[in-house]
């Protein structure tokens, strides 16, 4: 077996810088030295050189299907892990969601409640108004029964101030009259003074009391 042959089965992963084949009759030991530098004397042969070189084949394929077999139970791992970090998440995606539903049905309930107490407030407030106006045209109406009765009393009252007036004046020109009478037949009875003094005084306190006038002569 030449150099290359033995480069080939010597860059296979060694354990401590050491290749150990068991089987084949054959202890091969990397050196510090290059491949071109290798001599046939540095290797212990035991078979003959075809021999070393199948078994050196054959070992290379084993420690690939170690290192596959490796490799497929990583990604192996890999996806399981994968899949149970899925599987996980996609739990709390579901429980979110149904959070998320949750959330949206208090929400409808909260909007259609609000509604319906807007609705409500609404109906009330337009029922409220209606009695508001029915009140306020009451009492626009008892104002100007109000008004209308005020200003026919006042209309009374007027007529009988006037009434009063009248019959004031009445009584005035009837007492001015008396008394004219009066003073010309006590002055015819007896022109003394002293008795047109009396009847004088006695007219004017008609005139303050408005009282009837009873005249008595002594003669």
């Amino acid at each position: 077996m030449d150099n290359r042959e033995v480069v080939r089965c010597a860059k296979i992963p060694a354990v401590d810088g050491k290749k150990l084949r068991e089987g084949g009759g054959i202890v091969m030991m990397e050196s510090a030295m290059t491949t071109e530098t290798m001599h046939a004397h540095e290797w212990m042969r035991v078979n003959d050189g075809n021999l070393e070189e199948e078994e050196a084949d054959t070992e290379c394929d084993d420690d690939k299907e170690v290192i596959q077999r490796r490799k497929t139970e990583e990604w192996r791992r890999l996806a399981e892990q994968y899949k149970q970090e899925r599987k996980e998440a996609e739990e709390k995606l579901s429980a979110a969601l149904v959070l998320v539903s949750k959330l949206e049905d208090d929400v409808h309930v909260k909007e259609v409640k609000a509604d319906g107490d807007r609705n409500e407030m609404e109906e009330l407030l337009a029922e409220k108004s209606t009695e508001v106006e029915k009140l306020k045209q009451s009492l626009k109406s008892k104002e100007r029964d109000l008004e209308l009765t005020i200003q026919k009393f006042t209309d009374e009252l007027k007529l009988i101030d006037k009434e009063v007036e009248r019959e004031r004046k009445e009584r005035e020109q009837q007492t001015e009259v008396a008394v004219v009478k009066v003073r010309v037949r006590v002055w015819m009875e007896d022109p003394s003074a002293h008795v047109i003094q009396l009847v004088d005084k006695a007219l004017r306190q008609h005139k303050k009391n408005q009282a009837p006038i009873l005249f008595i002569y002594l003669g």
